[in-house]
């Protein structure tokens, strides 16, 4: 069977992210959009560019022969400061439309991959309001001036974009407050906002952010979102405007209502002589990130923008120099140096390059769409496909037991796959599975080929299979 591996450049128990230093060069095709930021010191932003199917980096970096086509933007409203006095409805709502469009012309001209950070910063404005229509009005108008093909996903999180943050209390996800959005593709529109007036301006994203305790209920979440904004998007002729990519960021901020949690949460490290402690964020579980991207991001959406902050350092034999937040425990002074390890295992981001890795190991089937394929566990029943499109909500809906306020959710696992001659290539995920277990799963496909392969809980196997 031809299950596809980590790569051997990969290793999640180190803390550097190696894919952007030792991932081969190659492009991932169908034009996927691939970007990230810089977490190596040893390496400048444009080296990322080309390596593992990286598309676009995000660092505001300058010099001499840099290419800003390979960069993307995420203006912050600090561009304004200055410009307008504070609103009373948002920050930025005295700002005139001569006042956005201006900073517009300000930016580099071959950037051609903008988002935006404008809910931050005194002049802040909602992604929903003129000031935000005016921006990316004047991008549009800008790239069209120019020759150039500007796009744009929005608002890091847009909350124009359609967002389930968790299923309504006492509801399962197949009711029709959900799956209604199914039914056609001027039905998928009025999901949200962004179909307003937006979608004639520019693309959109759907986060990645962690919400819920429920890896599994994340997962169907983050899926049914990103098919309800591209089954919106099919009318969009403008291939500039007609995409929407995975917004990542993996890293647990706050959950549930539960505050913010990093002021708890010590990372640990074994350094010679002592412990070097760091008080960051926890990550998500690593296969969940490579799941997410490889089946939200690719398979449905467009690409993945992964955002992430400050380089951190590589040599695992030191730590950054001691401070408030960088704890030494030990004998003696600390082994520091300003090129010390990552403050936390920033190898997370790694689960970036095992998707595109495995996403390229597809490409025999490119431009062919991925739909959902039949399946069965051990000997029980066929599972098959929703006719209405809805598949991802049965998934979730799945297994559930109570109702109303008793209503307690399971799920089962997702299928994808798609084939060309004697080329198949599928996936199966099953979130709501423990990873201590694992299930005998066969697939069919719908000229009847099959295949069976026994897959962990939690963990995704992507397969290239080659048959007659």
């Amino acid at each position: 069977m031809a299950r596809l591996q980590i790569p051997s450049y990969i290793i999640p128990s180190r803390r550097e992210v190696r894919g952007m230093k030792y991932a081969p060069p190659f492009t991932l095709g169908e034009n996927k959009i691939v970007g990230t930021y810089n977490k190596r010191t040893d390496l400048s932003p444009p080296d990322l560019v080309g390596k593992g199917g990286l598309t676009h980096y995000g660092d505001a970096y300058s010099g001499t022969g840099v290419d800003y086509s390979k960069r993307f933007a995420l203006p912050g409203a600090g561009l304004f400061d200055g410009l307008a006095s504070p609103g009373t409805a948002y920050g930025g709502q005295n700002l005139t439309e001569e006042n956005v469009k201006s900073r517009v012309t300000n930016m580099p001209p071959d950037i051609l991959l903008y988002g935006d950070q404008f809910y931050e910063d005194p002049l802040y404005f909602p992604p929903n309001s003129q000031q935000a229509i005016w921006w990316y009005q004047r991008v549009k108008e800008r790239g069209q001036q120019l020759g150039k093909p500007y796009r744009a996903f929005g608002q890091y999180g847009d909350t124009t974009t359609y967002t389930v943050k968790s299923w309504e209390s006492g509801v399962l996800p197949t009711d029709n407050r959900y799956r209604k959005y199914y039914a056609s593709s001027a039905m998928a529109r009025t999901s949200c906002s962004y179909f307003n007036q937006m979608w004639n301006l520019r693309g959109t994203n759907v986060n990645a952010y962690a919400y819920n305790w429920s890896y599994a209920q994340e997962y169907y979440m983050k899926k049914h979102c990103m098919e309800v904004v591209r089954l919106g998007q099919t009318d969009q002729t403008d291939p500039l405007l007609n995409f929407c990519i995975l917004f990542m960021w993996a890293l647990i901020e706050g959950t549930s209502g539960r505050g913010y949690m990093h002021n708890l949460n010590l990372w640990e490290k074994d350094i010679a002589g002592g412990i070097y402690k760091q008080r960051r964020h926890m990550n998500w579980d690593f296969d969940f990130c490579v799941a997410l991207i490889f089946a939200v991001g690719f398979c449905v959406g467009n690409g993945v923008i992964y955002w992430e902050s400050a380089t951190e350092g590589v040599d695992d034999t030191k730590m950054p120099p001691v401070n408030a937040d960088n704890i030494w425990v030990g004998e003696g002074s600390a082994p520091s140096a300003t090129n010390g390890a990552p403050a936390k295992p920033v190898s997370i981001l790694d689960s970036l390059y095992v998707a595109t890795a495995w996403y390229k190991a597809c490409e025999r089937t490119n431009g062919l769409p991925w739909v959902y394929l039949e399946y069965k566990i051990d000997d029980g029943p066929w599972i098959t496909p929703a006719p209405d499109g809805a598949t991802i909500l049965e998934h979730a809906a799945a297994g559930a037991t109570g109702s109303g306020s008793t209503l307690k959710l399971k799920g089962r696992g997702d299928c994808m796959g798609r084939f060309s001659g004697t080329a198949y290539d599928f996936y199966y995920f099953n979130p709501a599975l423990g990873k201590h277990l694992s299930e005998t799963v066969t697939v069919r496909f719908s000229n009847g080929k099959t295949f069976t392969n026994r897959i962990q809980g939690k963990t995704m196997g992507v397969f290239t299979e080659t048959a007659s």
